[in-house]
């Protein structure tokens, strides 16, 4: 039973881990992404002040540009593929680890008689069952896979429904004219950048409700989410080369698409955020 409890814990921690490590390589991918901006930043602006009294080639500039498109788009591809992996790993490894624990709990408790022995096992079989929820969890939250079965909405309405029991944070959805399906991962877009933008809520808004409306316009979808929390100084923000980086990812999901993220806000007014991205298949 001792050794059944320390590996439980050893589980436990790994799981743990994993969640810190995903956060290090998400910094880690964006802290390159922040220089390479950095370095256009300055060049654009050094360009401009001598553009008058020199003639040069652009080849450097578009050199930047290049690197920065590239650059953004390996980022949201590797953002993507590690979440796939862990969310596989909690899945395939760590869920059945944690069951397997569970079942030998459950079985040991069953031949212990020492009543302060059961009491135990009986914590150490609920500590299992939360961590297997903690699992499930976390997967979903890396990989929705419900946005491959059921589709976008109602993987909605479930980031919703954990977002609220989390966090107590009221919030409205309303939506018209969406497919079960968007298809070529505008699905996946969408639920990315409505996580991103949540969590940001979150972290920084201080907000007490948000209002979510999905809804097909002409050849597009559009997202839009709006809090009551402190807003921000979109100027100070887009001049920053430290501005919030879930915002710039938001911004490069959407573009590699075809669609767009605009944001509206004012230091104590709120926060409004739209994300379009064009459909040109019939949408019921």
């Amino acid at each position: 039973a001792v050794e059944t409890a320390v590996g439980f814990i050893r589980d436990f921690t790994f799981l743990r881990n994993i969640h810190v490590n995903l956060e290090e390589e998400v910094r880690v991918r964006t802290a390159e992404l922040e220089k390479i901006n950095v370095e256009l930043r300055n060049e654009i602006a050094r360009r401009e002040k001598f553009e008058k009294a020199l003639q040069f080639s652009t080849t450097q500039i578009i050199e930047y540009s290049r690197r920065r498109k590239h650059l953004s788009k390996r980022l949201v591809e590797l953002l993507e593929q590690d979440r796939r992996d862990m969310a596989m790993a909690l899945h395939d490894h760590i869920g059945q680890i944690l069951t397997t624990l569970k079942m030998d709990l459950e079985l040991l408790r069953k031949k212990v008689t020492d009543e302060g022995a059961r009491a135990v096992m009986e914590s150490a079989i609920e500590k299992a069952s939360q961590a297997m929820s903690f699992s499930r969890n976390i997967s979903q939250e890396l990989r929705p896979a419900m946005l491959d079965t059921l589709g976008l909405v109602p993987s909605i309405e479930s980031l919703i429904t954990q977002v609220t029991q989390s966090s107590g944070l009221k919030i409205t959805f309303f939506h018209r004219g969406i497919a079960s399906k968007l298809g070529n991962d505008k699905d996946l877009t969408l639920y990315r950048i409505l996580q991103e933008a949540l969590t940001n809520v979150l972290k920084h808004a201080s907000a007490r409700s948000v209002d979510i409306t999905l809804i097909r316009k002409a050849n597009s979808v559009l997202l839009t989410i709006e809090d009551d929390g402190s807003g921000f100084d979109q100027k100070q923000v887009t001049t920053s080369a430290k501005g919030p980086l879930g915002i710039l990812i938001m911004k490069e999901r959407a573009a590699q698409v075809g669609g767009t993220v605009d944001i509206e806000t004012r230091p104590g007014k709120g926060t409004h955020l739209t994300a379009r991205v064009p459909v040109q298949e019939q949408i019921s």
